[in-house]
């Protein structure tokens, strides 16, 4: 808890001093991936997900400067994880849900006329629930440090295509852990 303490302070810190050469850009984006979900059993062995879905992210931000914007969204998935029922000891197999909101200071680095390249610090707020297991079913939720980089290539002044990977942190439940990491692209709307 006193990681997230101090690194909220940091944020708070840098766009407060950010502030005072403020240029008002405000932005919102969105961004795709797959999803790829593990979780472990009892015994400590990784079970990965055994179907596909699409991982997604709305934020907005708002720029303080040209190095730095605080920023704010909600990562989810578009369908429920499902597991090997098996190999975590269930009759039948079970279903995840995961869900994360954070809030982040971004820091961005022109490389060139048209591409930057861009890291995120924050808290996260993850939720994980696991239902199909009856009376192991669970739910844990855990406020973690979050991490991003990524490159945004300016297709326009208003207009950019985004290549990020974030990690919002790990929630444990018992011998079972969690893990939210993401690779996605985007777009991302300046206004």
């Amino acid at each position: 808890m006193q990681k997230i303490v101090h690194a909220a302070a940091i944020i708070v810190i840098l766009a407060g001093a950010g502030a005072a050469q403020a240029q008002e850009r405000g932005y919102i984006g969105l961004a795709l991936g797959p999803s790829k979900g593990s979780i472990k059993n009892g015994d400590g062995q990784r079970v990965r997900q055994d179907n596909n879905v699409v991982a997604f992210k709305g934020y907005v931000g708002y720029a303080l400067n040209r190095h730095f914007a605080i920023e704010a969204g909600y990562a989810g998935t578009t369908g429920k994880l499902r597991f090997d029922g098996a190999r975590l000891g269930a009759a039948t197999d079970p279903r995840a849900d995961m869900s994360a909101f954070y809030a982040a200071l971004r820091g961005t680095v022109a490389v060139g006329a048209s591409v930057d390249l861009f890291a995120r610090l924050g808290v996260a707020r993850n939720r994980f629930e696991l239902s199909g297991l009856g009376a192991q079913d669970f739910r844990v939720t855990g406020v973690k440090p979050m991490l991003g980089a990524g490159v945004a290539w300016r297709v326009s002044e208003q207009v950019a295509l985004t290549v990020e990977l974030e990690h919002y942190g790990r929630v444990r439940e018992g011998n079972r852990r969690f893990v939210q990491n993401r690779a996605q692209v985007g777009v991302q709307f300046g206004f």
